[in-house]
């Protein structure tokens, strides 16, 4: 990785920080929401949209991509010194795509809740079939399991 690439990624880093700032100030409950959502599809904004009714009071963050999730930790700005729980929501996110975002949840040790997720091929860049056994392990660490389709 080149000086360029690290600076645009130290950005990110840091606009990413203001964000949960600014969310840490307004919001006394927070989820981490792993979802499908932004890239403008019906059912993954559907989703993101049930979640935010069923729980009110709470804010829904975007998960970040893993590594950056993992500094902002060091910032206390994710993990359980930031977050109540984790959501994996709208999207086919049980899929070989979503496991490090999931493992990495797992690790901050969330409490981890699936709502409404798909299971098997997004379809969008990916093979019909794809393997979801790694999925077996991950899954029993959930505190319960939504999904559809």
């Amino acid at each position: 990785m080149n000086v360029a690439e690290r600076g645009r990624r130290l950005t990110r880093v840091c606009a990413l920080a203001r964000e949960r700032l600014a969310i840490k100030g307004r919001a006394k409950i927070r989820h981490v929401y792993l979802g499908g959502q932004g890239d403008a599809n019906l059912g993954d904004e559907a989703m993101l949209i049930a979640a935010k009714r069923l729980l009110p009071e709470s804010e829904l963050v975007s998960f970040a991509y893993a590594g950056q999730e993992r500094q902002l930790a060091y910032l206390g700005l994710s993990g359980p010194r930031y977050f109540d729980s984790a959501i994996l929501g709208g999207g086919t996110l049980i899929n070989p795509h979503w496991v490090e975002s999931v493992r990495t949840v797992l690790r901050m040790d969330l409490p981890v809740w699936a709502l409404g997720t798909g299971v098997g091929s997004s379809g969008f860049g990916h093979p019909p079939e794809v393997e979801i056994v790694e999925w077996k392990e991950l899954l029993r660490k959930f505190e319960a399991i939504g999904v559809r389709g």
